[in-house]
């Protein structure tokens, strides 16, 4: 019997560290996104009694959602942008 101590090695992989950050930011990314899109849908539900209803067949009202770069530049992303195409 010796008086070794038996440590094991911890390997950093900073590939793995970016990995997970990445993930985190785009977890974090999903939930902002899909809190605004709640609200978006809720204001819009709220705000509906003006527009007139469509009695035949599918019109498409294109309209842009852009979010401005302070509010995703944060999580480490160049450009983010939203097309809605509501019915």
């Amino acid at each position: 019997h010796s008086n070794k101590s038996h440590h094991s090695k911890v390997v950093f992989d900073p590939g793995e560290s970016a990995s997970e950050e990445r993930s985190v930011r785009r977890a974090a990314l999903e939930a902002s996104l899909r809190d605004v899109l709640f609200q978006i849908i809720k204001f819009v539900n709220e705000k509906k009694d003006h527009v007139p209803s469509i009695s035949e067949g599918v019109i498409y009202f294109p309209c842009e959602i852009t979010i401005p770069r302070s509010l995703y530049s944060g999580l480490g992303l160049d450009e983010f942008y939203v097309t809605v195409l509501a019915k």
